[in-house]
């Protein structure tokens, strides 16, 4: 990760002498109710702000020529913590927050890998100290950060008016995971089959090339099939290695169903979605390189909805026996995707600076000495 010296967001407040306000370094604080409290820095000097500063600049010089322009203005935001700038942070009242729905059994049927995880009192995020009024205060502000975010992606529009761009630009908007925001009494991320974190918001505005508006489209779709998309409107051939394909198809006809599945993976675990199932496989020895003695090295095991009966995915079906036959064509999906798209996993045996090759050094290990616990712990050597 880049140090705070190198990080432009950092710099800029420095330069405002705002920079004492960038400094999270007490956890306590910073964690105090899952990581949500008002933030102390003013909105004109929010992450949200300066980016969409830094994007209406690129976007004003832009104008002045005539080339074509890429823009990917990232916000790493609503990301925890949970600090939205005044008048944010008091745009929603806890008590007007309508929870999520949660079934009192439904971490029992879950695999082991995530019951270890979210029940373990010795956690920052430890679930069952989650009552219903912490989690109101603290979707609260995540609410109100989101419509921070919201504000500033209205600026960035404006500019794109303003500057007479709108009419020749496409604009996407995405996001590469969500929240669980209580949803099975849990905030963050980090459960891979479960709705809450893959089914997020994907809007494409293209009227520069002919594509109508108000389009609506519940097919199977995957975030890999922007950048094929993007080729097809502006005229370019889609590389034959890339993964994605393009929505086009979608687009112009929004019942077509030529989709059987997406596929979707975090860590070790590799899942597929149809339209009625999701199902995901936990390889085994996912955390190797944290637990060197393996005495908390996560079983096998797995997870599989039916959508059609349990919207919620509060009851896991893996292993019943009449959803075997489901099962088994679920994991030949996964296996031939896994097969076709897999690569070599590479670990580093030279010092890094930076890069999740890197990972060693939290560890106070030599480069030969991760090796060997690498080596030690991966699952199939």
């Amino acid at each position: 990760k880049e140090s705070a010296e190198e990080n432009e967001y950092y710099t800029y407040l420095k330069r405002a002498n705002m920079a004492i306000y960038y400094d999270l370094t007490g956890e306590a604080l910073r964690w105090a109710e899952f990581g949500a409290m008002p933030s102390r820095l003013p909105l004109e000097f929010s992450q949200e702000y300066w980016l969409a500063d830094v994007t209406c600049d690129f976007l004003k010089r832009s104008a002045k020529t005539d080339k074509p322009f890429f823009c990917f203005a990232s916000f790493s935001r609503p990301h925890n913590p949970w600090m939205p700038s005044a008048p944010f942070h008091a745009m929603y009242k806890p008590e007007n927050i309508i929870l999520p729905p949660t079934h009192p059994d439904d971490w029992k049927n879950k695999p082991f890998r995530f019951r270890d995880r979210w029940h373990d009192p010795k956690l920052i995020f430890y679930y069952p100290r989650m009552t219903p009024s912490a989690l109101r205060r603290a979707l609260a502000l995540y609410y109100g950060l989101i419509s921070q975010i919201d504000s500033q992606i209205g600026r960035i529009l404006d500019c794109l008016e303003q500057t007479g761009l709108i009419d020749s630009t496409i604009v996407v908007f995405c996001s590469d995971h969500g929240d669980f925001a209580g949803e099975h009494g849990i905030i963050d991320k980090g459960v891979p089959t479960l709705d809450g974190i893959w089914r997020v918001p994907l809007l494409i505005s293209a009227p520069c090339c002919g594509l109508p508006s108000g389009i609506v489209c519940n097919q199977l779709v995957s975030l890999i099939d922007v950048m094929p998309t993007l080729f097809e409107l502006v005229g370019l051939d889609v590389p034959r290695h890339v993964e994605g394909r393009s929505l086009m198809k979608e687009i112009k006809q929004p019942d077509w169903t030529g989709r059987e599945a997406v596929f979707y993976e975090y860590r070790h675990v590799k899942t597929v979605r149809t339209s009625r199932y999701v199902m995901s496989y936990y390889l085994p020895g996912e955390d190797f390189a944290r637990n060197y003695d393996h005495s908390t090295c996560w079983a096998t095991g797995g997870e599989l909805y039916d959508l059609q009966k349990d919207p919620d995915q509060f009851h896991n079906v893996y292993d019943e026996p009449e959803y075997l036959q489901i099962r088994l064509r679920l994991t030949e999906m996964l296996l031939e995707w896994f097969c076709n798209t897999e690569r070599v996993h590479r670990f580093s045996i030279t010092p890094r600076k930076s890069g999740p090759l890197a990972t060693y050094d939290r560890f106070g290990l030599t480069p030969e000495q991760y090796k060997a616990n690498y080596m030690k712990g991966h699952p199939y050597l």
